[in-house]
């Protein structure tokens, strides 16, 4: 079991990294939640963590977290995406639900949190897509 673990991060270890050791970046153009954590709009680092866990770590304030993840065969993804859960009402009402590293046919996919849970009841969830073909000075429009 701990092997099949070790085999499964080491094979996105090599699908986050693009550059050797350096982390992917990506440009989040809207607030969004990582759990029930609120987190701005801006530029982001992400990393493998730990086995079952991606780091993503804010370029601005350097604060870093790790998430935790279960893996999803997607299908292949040149550009790579990040995909959301929003909800109307409050601002920030946007979730991180899955991530594909670039080039990669894996996937990983975040749990609903408690916050997002209670944003659940009674209103569908819209998704937002994040294509991580643009670069990250253009991501958001700029």
């Amino acid at each position: 079991m701990k092997t099949t673990i070790l085999i499964v991060a080491a094979a996105f270890a090599s699908a986050v990294s693009l550059h050797g050791e350096q982390p992917l970046t990506v440009r989040i153009p809207f607030a969004f939640h990582k759990g029930s954590e609120a987190m701005p709009a801006g530029a982001y680092n992400v990393k493998p963590g730990l086995a079952g866990s991606v780091i993503l770590s804010n370029q601005e304030s350097k604060k870093a977290s790790a998430l935790l993840f279960t893996f999803r065969l997607a299908e292949p993804s040149a550009s790579g995406s990040m995909r959301f859960h929003c909800y109307d009402g409050e601002a920030g009402s946007c979730f991180l639900r899955e991530f594909v590293a670039p080039g990669s046919s894996f996937g990983v996919t975040f749990p609903a949190g408690k916050l997002e849970k209670e944003h659940m009841l009674g209103q569908p969830a819209r998704v937002a897509k994040l294509d991580l073909s643009r670069r990250p000075e253009t991501a958001a429009g700029e």
